[in-house]
């Protein structure tokens, strides 16, 4: 007699990164940058300023800081900007999430400004249950307080997300 599997059980609830998960912001990142060595150096250094900062400080801000930090110039942060709604989904990523959409509730959970991260989660065609920004959070991840807020919103214990 053979085993027949269960269905696979899914979450309540998927929370995914929006800016490296599913939007390739790296190349958009390299293209204000003017060289991919370049937009890797102010990336990192703006992951350290937003692990570092504590409680929010303006996403913009430690963009322009951290663009200053590795000698870039002042043009690349508006640069970022005007490329930002080219932000790309990596392939397969819509397709993930059409097939996640009949089965749980979906939503993103993001480090940047409230602006920025809801044009870019729009990009996507998704009708998000839940987009939570570090802004709205008033911390960044990986500080647990963005996610408890997408989870408060949803009405949903972590136990039940993914």
């Amino acid at each position: 007699m053979s085993a027949v599997a269960a269905p696979a059980a899914y979450p309540r609830v998927v929370l995914f990164d929006l800016l490296t998960a599913l939007l390739d912001s790296w190349t958009v990142w390299n293209a204000a940058a003017g060289s991919g060595a370049r937009g890797r150096a102010w990336r990192a250094e703006y992951l350290r300023l937003t692990y570092g900062c504590g409680a929010y400080q303006p996403y913009e801000q430690l963009v322009e800081a951290a663009a200053v930090a590795v000698g870039l110039p002042a043009s690349a942060p508006a640069a970022l900007e005007a490329g930002w709604d080219q932000l790309a989904a990596w392939d397969g990523a819509r397709e993930l999430l059409a097939a996640l959409r009949p089965h749980c509730r979906l939503g993103v959970v993001t480090n940047c400004s409230r602006r920025l991260g809801h044009r870019a989660a729009d990009l996507l065609g998704v009708d998000w249950d839940v987009v939570v920004t570090s802004e709205e959070a008033g911390y960044y991840k990986p500080d647990p307080r963005p996610y408890q807020l997408a989870l408060a919103r949803l009405e949903t214990p972590a136990s039940q997300a993914a």
